[in-house]
């Protein structure tokens, strides 16, 4: 079983990310789960969603405590979150941003890697410069670096989710898949 953090600020679409997510790998054959965390949210407080997945049965009803894998919508949220210390050895950190911007410490203990989502949202006028729609864009770069499903997977569930917006969101979608990189340590 793998599990799946996607963590940001209250108002990013960290629940719409794990919904697409859990689509597009039931979509694929799995077994899924996406659920929130159970705590009071605000518009700008930090936030989590969670994603199960596995080729049998998922029997396990809780909070992730510890992941396989954390995507990061925003920096911001992730010391409030407690990121580094719930990601498992040998796990995957994938941040918004540049490895510049990452406020955390890069170490061999886990894979991390970097895509600027934001400058891509912006470029394809998804959101608004403000607020721009980073939240399905960081799934291409776990499509990519996960290597659990396939993008043409994860292209058709984010269309699907919002078909006026079906054109850029793929090329946007895309685009970060192709510009994800690991940070080297």
């Amino acid at each position: 079983m793998r599990q799946v953090i996607i963590c940001g600020r209250g108002g990013q679409g960290a629940m719409a990310a794990a919904e697409v997510l859990a689509t597009a790998l039931w979509s694929q054959g799995k077994f899924v789960q996406a659920f929130p965390s159970f705590q009071p949210e605000k518009k700008g407080a930090p936030t989590a969603a969670f994603v199960r997945y596995d080729n049998e049965e998922i029997w396990l009803r809780c909070e992730v405590d510890s992941a396989d894998i954390i995507v990061v919508l925003d920096s911001a949220a992730i010391s409030s979150l407690g990121i580094p210390h719930r990601m498992l050895p040998g796990g995957l950190l994938i941040s918004n941003g540049s490895a510049t911007d990452l406020s955390l410490r890069t170490t061999t203990a886990y894979r991390t890697a970097t895509v600027n989502a934001t400058k891509i949202a912006i470029h394809h006028k998804l959101g608004t410069r403000l607020m721009p729609q980073v939240n399905v864009l960081m799934l291409g770069a776990f499509a990519r670096l996960s290597e659990d499903m396939p993008l043409a997977a994860l292209e058709s569930a984010i269309v699907n989710s919002a078909p006026d917006k079906g054109n850029e969101l793929r090329l946007a979608i895309r685009e970060v898949y192709q510009r994800v990189s690991e940070v080297v340590t």
